[in-house]
């Protein structure tokens, strides 16, 4: 099971007026919003437009087109998982195959979990080797150094619920793909192992708002529907990791548990079978 911490300043974002074209926060809404997987708000958004920019010979002025709700975060929904902590839960099933030379593939996946709106599917793959056995005087001891490369894709949509917008199909849609380089070092006492790591996530992320959605039914002015607003994508995202853990074995059966530092804290617990 991992559960990736949501820092409490990625919940909000404040919303500044002159950062926007023609939209604005009403007047007496609150301030900051929520971002995506922040909380609930009841701050209202509002578009306008220049009397002029409409037709020059209108006197000089505003004209306000339609308000619309700012979208609520999905905090509610994924908190109870987490003892009021926010987090991105994710029960997760691996597969380890050992080869020759201390070479290990790994096979990670997790079938499409949806909770009321939301849906969650993951998938990762990597390889580990052990470097240690090629140091003199390292192969010996009860220490192994690794090398772990791997690849993840996580996918999450949420189905946005009717009522806030006009408009039909709609929905968001969330893609990460990382990859990962590590280094691991590992020293065994007994059935205890104790481990740590120190690597790179070279992140890209893909953000996508579908459907239709009438912003301003009420307008003076006719104004079409919006069709699929939204689609951005940034790759080249570096982030450092650092993982400490503990894997105790007994007999086959092993139990796990370990904590990633980086931009969203991970902590990891699991228990699996090794046959040997």
């Amino acid at each position: 099971m991992n559960a990736a911490l949501v820092p409490d300043a990625d919940q909000v974002f404040e919303f500044i007026d002159s950062e926007y074209s023609n939209t604005r926060l009403k007047a007496g809404s609150s301030n900051p919003l929520p971002t995506a997987m922040g909380g609930t708000t009841d701050a209202v958004l509002e578009n306008y437009v220049n009397n002029q920019d409409i037709d020059p010979l209108l006197p000089p002025g505003e004209t306000v087109i339609g308000d619309y709700p700012a979208p609520n975060g999905i905090a509610e929904e994924i908190k109870p998982y987490s003892l009021n902590q926010i987090a991105v839960p994710s029960p997760i099933v691996q597969i380890g195959l050992g080869l020759v030379k201390g070479t290990e593939i790994k096979v990670r996946w997790l079938p499409t979990i949806s909770r009321d709106d939301f849906n969650f599917r993951y998938f990762g793959v990597g390889g580990m080797h052990s470097i240690s056995q090629w140091i003199p005087g390292l192969k010996d001891l009860p220490l192994d150094i690794s090398a772990f490369v791997g690849y993840t894709k996580i996918d999450a949509e949420y189905n946005i619920p009717p009522g806030n917008i006009e408009g039909s199909g709609q929905k968001a849609e969330f893609t990460v793909n990382t990859l990962t380089y590590q280094a691991l070092v590992s020293a065994h006492i007994s059935v205890l192992t104790v481990y740590a790591g120190l690597g790179m996530d070279n992140f890209t992320t893909k953000f996508r708002l579908l459907g239709t959605y009438n912003v301003y039914p009420t307008s003076p002015i006719p104004i079409e529907p919006f069709t699929d607003p939204i689609d951005l994508e940034q790759s080249g995202n570096n982030g450092f990791r650092t993982t400490l853990g503990l894997r105790l074995k007994l007999a086959i059966i092993t139990i796990h548990a370990d904590y990633t530092f980086r931009e969203y804290n991970t902590l990891t617990a699991g228990i699996g079978f090794s046959v040997r």
